[in-house]
């Protein structure tokens, strides 16, 4: 295996991590997700089973595996959002957090105590 195709390897991994970055910055799971088969092919690459031996590619493949952890930590903080917004949206659905507002008194009221009864929640 020739040390170019170790190159193009890494190169092009880091372009698709470079892809997966972005799109996880911009809230994009579905398309960062979409990213996996193709990093997952690269990753299996024979390319990568023997150890570099050239510095510059040694040095491109910790800057790679630098980015794959980056971008698995972002991710993990999506997926962890989405569920909290989740569970969120699961409280209010059954009525399970107090809502409140203020009178015109300024006294921080319950919106069941104001309203008389329920407050109508659409999502």
């Amino acid at each position: 295996m020739s040390s170019d195709m170790l190159g193009n390897v890494l190169h092009a991994l880091d372009d698709i991590l470079e892809q997966e970055h972005a799109l996880l910055l911009k809230g994009e799971l579905d398309g960062a997700l979409r990213q996996a088969p193709r990093k997952q092919r690269l990753l299996d690459h024979p390319a990568l089973a023997k150890p570099a031996l050239d510095r510059e590619i040694a040095m491109a493949a910790r800057r790679v595996q630098e980015k794959a952890v980056r971008n698995g930590q972002l991710l993990k903080a999506a997926i962890e959002g989405v569920r909290a917004a989740m569970a969120e949206i699961e409280k209010l659905r059954q009525g399970a957090v107090s809502l409140k507002t203020y009178g015109r008194d300024g006294q921080c009221r319950s919106l069941s105590e104001v309203g008389g009864g329920r407050a109508n929640l659409r999502i």
